[in-house]
């Protein structure tokens, strides 16, 4: 796991407790000298004034003319040498302080290897005592073989042309997730997402959720009605950026607000981040000159979103557009189709879920029968399902 991004002010207060020197009166090094009682609160404040002056720095004045970056996260940290970092934290750390502030800082977060034992047990919620793997589409056919729905831990991409569904199905997870009691992060770049029809999905579909479906998981849901309608809506959270860069300061921020809503009582854990979608701001922001850097800013959103899959144990759900997208439907051939953002984007996630609509039909029939293709993933062989839409969700 990539952690790079990982912010300052979230390294354990242990590393700051043993960073300054322990001096006896005469002020000479003692390395018997025991740190207790009260160090928790000065490890914090200490935490928060190097943060601080972190935050207030500008590299550009000690390294190069051509960087000016604030550094808050442990990537910026470890470019700064320990001359740097000490003309930036002096009089808060010495120059053997800082050397210590540096090797502890890689030592934390240098990966550790595990065992497969240890990795089976994660997946499966033996150390961690949550057992939820997939967040169920609620589509019984698709869940069945996809071992479950949309699993958690990677990155499931929904691809196809506008209207094909793939909003639809998003807030349909969400649903799934709050059935479970967990919560999510809806990243909403197009303005796409409608409360109403949430709304709508929720209320319709309580009532199914007193049963089993195909994959033999209990579908009971704890709450009824207009309680469980004030869950979901109230455990959904909407961020609506217009811009790649404003979608990147989103995902930047999301740690910290994972972190806030997992120690909130009053609301549940996230467990779902569905950005709708990755392609809109990065089409608008370049241009077919600027491959380069759109291609950066692809790799940027997707290391955080692994990262974030992978160290919170989230199910991570990216809709992406197409240029096709048609299918006959009394015959199996369709169009091809190929998702935006090329092959940089096309190595980033783990399950590929394309989806597709007959466009000769008025797309707001309920009859209409669409399809939904399982066309890339790393445990389930390719394999096709119909939905139509109706006021429930997505249903087969």
């Amino acid at each position: 796991m990539s952690v790079a991004q990982r912010s300052l002010t979230r390294l354990p207060l242990e590393l700051y407790k043993n960073l300054k020197e322990k001096t006896d009166d005469c002020g000479i090094v003692d390395d018997s000298i025991v740190v207790t009682g009260a160090d928790s609160q000065s490890a914090a404040t200490l935490r928060d004034d190097i943060c601080s002056k972190l935050r207030a720095f500008s590299s550009k004045s000690f390294i190069s003319d051509t960087i000016n970056e604030r550094v808050t996260t442990v990537g910026g940290l470890l470019k700064l040498s320990p001359l740097v970092l000490l003309r930036v934290l002096d009089p808060l750390l010495t120059y053997c302080e800082c050397i210590r502030f540096i090797e502890q800082v890689c030592v934390y977060c240098a990966p550790k290897p595990r065992t497969a034992l240890s990795l089976l047990r994660l997946t499966h919620g033996a150390t961690t005592g949550f057992s939820l793997t997939h967040i169920p589409t609620s589509l019984a056919a698709l869940d069945t073989h996809l071992k479950g729905g949309i699993r958690i831990g990677s990155i499931t991409e929904l691809v196809g042309r506008a209207s094909a569904g793939k909003t639809q199905l998003a807030m349909q997870l969400a649903v799934s997730a709050a059935r479970f009691q967990q919560g999510c992060i809806y990243i909403d770049t197009e303005q796409k997402i409608s409360v109403p029809r949430l709304r709508q999905i929720t209320m319709n579909q309580a009532a199914l959720f007193n049963q089993t479906n195909a994959t033999g998981l209990s579908l009971h849901c704890a709450y009824e009605g207009q309680e469980f309608e004030h869950h979901v809506l109230l455990n959904v959270t909407i961020h609506t950026p217009n811009s790649t860069e404003g979608l990147l300061d989103v995902l930047s921020g999301l740690e910290d607000e994972i972190i806030a809503r997992d120690s909130d009582p009053n609301r549940f854990s996230v467990r779902l981040i569905v950005l709708d979608s990755i392609a809109a701001p990065i089409h608008r922001d370049f241009g077919s000159g600027s491959a380069p850097r759109r291609a950066a800013a692809v790799m940027q959103a997707a290391q955080i979103l692994k990262r974030l899959a992978d160290h919170y144990n989230l199910a991570i759900v990216v809709i992406n557009q197409t240029g096709g997208g048609a299918f006959n439907q009394g015959t199996a051939d369709s169009i091809d189709t190929s998702a935006a953002l090329g092959t940089a984007w096309h190595h980033c996630v783990t399950t590929r879920v394309q989806l597709e609509h007959n466009q000769q039909q008025h797309i707001h029939d309920q009859s209409i029968i669409r399809r939904c293709s399982v066309v890339k993933s790393n445990v389930v062989a390719p394999a096709v399902f119909t939905f139509r839409i109706t006021e429930l969700g997505i249903v087969a």
